[in-house]
């Protein structure tokens, strides 16, 4: 029998409107196929729409490095490529100043131990709400 192959691309929902339950399984369905950084892409940074009233309620700055200049969207378009840790974020857009904005959004430096605990209180409420759950009759 043939075996089927492998997928060489995983595309997974990323940013910071992503639970920990799906950035854990992104993270071991790659290492089940041997995918590396450049095999996980990212899509919907904004879940589907930038300009919902939740981007202009959230300040994501403290999940960059201090003394850069970006807009609250580039921040949030940058951490995508860390919730989960991807290699490519698609972002759909009809504004060429809105795609300029993203493409240098990529150079900013991520603030990776304010990331890693904003991963560890996802994982935390996750483990919370499982609990809860198991709870109720």
């Amino acid at each position: 029998m043939a075996e089927i192959p492998g997928p060489e691309t995983l595309m997974v929902r990323a940013g910071l409107l992503v639970g920990e339950d799906v950035m854990d399984a992104t993270e071991v369905l790659a290492a089940s196929y041997g995918l590396n950084m450049n095999g996980r892409w990212g899509m919907s940074p904004f879940g589907g729409n930038a300009k919902d009233a939740v981007w202009d309620a959230v300040n994501v700055a403290q999940f960059l490095d201090g003394g850069q200049k970006f807009s609250n969207q580039q921040a949030i378009f940058r951490l995508a490529y860390e919730l989960p840790i991807v290699s490519s974020v698609v972002v759909g857009t009809n504004s060429p100043a809105h795609l300029k904005q993203m493409v240098e959004a990529t150079t900013l430096r991520a603030n990776r131990e304010k990331i890693g605990q904003y991963r560890q209180l996802l994982r935390e409420r996750a483990g919370q709400m499982k609990t809860k759950t198991k709870d109720e009759p």
